[in-house]
């Protein structure tokens, strides 16, 4: 390196560390405010997750936070277990349409239908309702629902799943019952 060269190379040198040196410093303050705000976000996820309702509404950086859905995801379920109802259905319908990739949308989705079957709710239940091999207890209360909406063709269906059902659970029995009722059942089939 030539003389001339020299304080161009330092001038550049220092610049390089004055410029590490910043970045280093702007970006303490950043480390610490996500630090606080993932503690922000796993204390409010243990209160929606002990059931607790929030004081007061989220702020804005929360709700920015990148697995926020998930929190708004845990109080929906919750509310469904507690408060189920028309405010709590159009939530739940408007986060699974938006969110339903998550992984605790698959459960959501199941307390919700669940909770619409108990409340009998089946106009909105059949509109949300897909089979699901792992959940036979929602197929019965959609069995049900269309016993109860009058749907002529469930009998057959009916029949069908319960040949082919090794075991159903209790909500499955009142269906069940309707379909030895419509003589759905022999008694050869029963053993």
């Amino acid at each position: 390196m030539s003389r001339a060269s020299y304080p161009m190379a330092m001038s550049l040198c220092r610049f390089f560390l004055v410029a590490t040196a910043v970045a280093v410093v702007l970006a303490r303050p950043a480390k610490a405010a996500d630090e606080d705000l993932r503690a922000q976000f796993r204390l409010a996820l243990e209160q929606a997750e002990q059931g607790l309702v929030p004081s007061s509404p989220d702020g804005s950086e929360l709700r920015a936070y990148v697995l926020y859905p998930y929190l708004e995801g845990v109080r929906l379920l919750d509310a469904v277990r507690r408060t189920p109802g028309e405010d709590t259905d159009r939530a739940v319908m408007a986060f699974l349409d938006a969110q339903a990739q998550l992984p605790l949308a698959a459960e959501l989705r199941g307390a919700w239908l669940t909770s619409l079957a108990e409340r009998r709710q089946w106009a909105v239940f059949l509109r949300h309702y897909t089979p699901d091999p792992d959940l036979p207890v929602l197929a019965c209360h959609a069995y049900q629902a269309r016993i109860d909406s009058g749907d002529a063709t469930v009998g057959a269906e009916l029949q069908a799943f319960w040949e082919q059902a090794p075991q159903m659970p209790q909500a499955c029995a009142p269906v069940f019952e309707w379909l030895d009722a419509q003589g759905g059942i022999t008694p050869t089939q029963v053993v």
